[in-house]
């Protein structure tokens, strides 16, 4: 029983981490653009040149939101250093992805550059950045325990992100069908 309320406390946290743009409506103007960025991404690409690039700029402005956000709050709340952080980590993964493309390195960098997982990601995060309180907690009962709670359901949930971008992929198709004929 406790196993089965463990699973569904993990949904319930995926969930309310999916729907935050909609519980926090300032949300939205960061959220939103991902969105657009994964549909444009799932419905105009196959994983060319030019989408490791957009995705390590992606990495590069996320960051530089996730920075912005936690940087002005700081001197409210210690608990934005945790966006500070991640947002370097994420301007830093941006900067290996293009170094590895620039290297080629194509291997790695094909695993590291997959849209779905890095769009996929933002979108968990944003809401953590944001409102870290809030979401810090939700796992755990100190800092560290709830923080590899979150890691579990984000990488638990990450199978969600190639259905979401299937998803994506099927209604950019249909919204270029429209448009174009």
């Amino acid at each position: 029983m406790d196993i089965i309320q463990g699973y569904l406390h993990f949904i319930k946290v995926f969930l309310d981490l999916l729907l935050a743009p909609l519980k926090h409506l300032e949300l939205l103007w960061v959220v939103i653009p991902i969105y657009v960025s994964w549909l444009l991404v799932e419905t105009l690409h196959h994983f060319e040149k030019e989408d490791i690039i957009f995705n390590a700029n992606s990495c590069f402005w996320m960051g530089m939101e996730w920075g912005r956000q936690s940087f002005s709050n700081l001197s409210k709340d210690p608990f934005y250093l945790l966006g500070l952080e991640a947002a370097i980590t994420i301007i830093i993964y941006g900067f290996l992805i293009l170094w590895l493309y620039f290297k080629r390195v194509e291997w790695l960098v094909y695993l590291l550059a997959r849209s779905r997982e890095i769009f996929f990601l933002q979108i968990l995060v944003t809401p953590i950045i944001y409102y870290p309180k809030e979401y810090a907690f939700v796992l755990g009962h100190d800092l560290y325990s709830a923080l590899v709670g979150l890691i579990l359901v984000i990488l638990g949930f990450f199978p969600m992100a190639h259905i979401m971008g299937e998803i994506l992929k099927r209604i950019g198709i249909r919204l270029l069908r429209n448009v174009l004929l």
